[in-house]
């Protein structure tokens, strides 16, 4: 029989099948006490984060203006625009030297990984796959 160290969740690149961003979870330790919780309340895992291909960002958030005056701005593209004021959302960005539109929100990142990694580590199977992949599996 083999033995199996750890389970990991691992998202790549659809068109060059670079790694990006890396879960693990010991398969011997029980599920539920390897997971922290957010401060609102969700459970989550600190991942591996390729090193260049990962940044976060936060529509409708502010930055400072770069004129000096003092005033500030709010950054709301597209679908954060329609954000209550004071609203705002993280989100991915992913970049390996391809182009790619993969912006997901983390919050719907982790609980996908979450959600994923929890059927992962009662079969003590790892998984390799992309982010759309991932966000699209009906755990």
């Amino acid at each position: 029989m083999t033995t199996v160290d750890e389970v990991t969740l691992e998202l790549v690149c659809g068109r060059c099948g670079e790694w990006w961003i890396r879960w693990t979870v010991d398969p011997d330790r029980p599920f539920d006490e390897q997971l922290l919780t957010s401060a609102a309340g969700e459970p989550y895992l600190i991942p591996e984060v390729r090193p260049g291909v990962m940044t976060t960002d936060s529509p409708g958030s502010y930055y400072p203006a770069r004129d000096g005056s003092g005033t500030w701005h709010r950054w709301a593209p597209r679908a954060a625009a329609a954000l209550p004021e004071g609203e705002t959302y993280a989100r991915y960005r992913f970049t390996c030297g391809h182009p790619t539109d993969t912006k997901p929100r983390v919050h719907k990142l982790d609980a996908a990984a979450v959600r994923t990694l929890r059927v992962l580590h009662s079969t003590r199977t790892p998984l390799q796959t992309t982010v759309d992949k991932l966000l699209a599996l009906q755990l």
